[in-house]
């Protein structure tokens, strides 16, 4: 699974990086200096649509790293579902014992948190947003607030 995981990552890395060596206009003929300098110099562009492509009209500096992983994260799911090979499908079907799995209160609000809540907004925890999944962090003593 963890190999599935980090072949999908160098995947959706490889793409990153074909499109962005395209757009920075990296010829075969230039040294590794001249095309790492290309690189370096159109990256932010690079970057800067795939935000816009996210933004659209909403493109703000606050949620720029958000639209950023809003983009990238669907490219690493793809990748990752197009990796499963039918082994890899079943490999999951053992973990699903025939009795219920104990889990302490503890341990269910832990997993529940890691799934359901993304911090959203920006420092300090005061100013961030309540979304779906934030009344656990509430549980847990997190300092959110609710912005309707």
């Amino acid at each position: 699974m963890e190999q599935l995981v980090h072949d999908a990552a160098t995947a959706t890395t490889e793409e990153i990086c074909r499109h962005a060596t395209k757009r920075a206009h990296i010829e075969l003929a230039d040294s590794e200096e001249a095309g790492t300098a290309k690189l370096q110099k159109d990256s932010p562009r690079f970057f800067r649509s795939l935000i816009i492509a996210e933004a659209e009209q909403n493109i703000a500096p606050e949620t720029a790293f958000a639209d950023l992983l809003s983009v990238l994260n669907p490219l690493h799911n793809d990748r990752l579902e197009h990796g499963v090979e039918p082994a890899d499908a079943k490999a999951a079907e053992p973990l699903i014992p025939a009795q219920p799995v104990d889990a302490t209160a503890e341990e269910k609000l832990e997993l529940n948190s890691m799934l359901l809540i993304a911090r959203q907004g920006s420092d300090p925890p005061s100013d961030q947003v309540l979304y779906f999944g934030s009344l656990i962090a509430q549980l847990r003593g997190e300092n959110w607030r609710f912005d309707a």
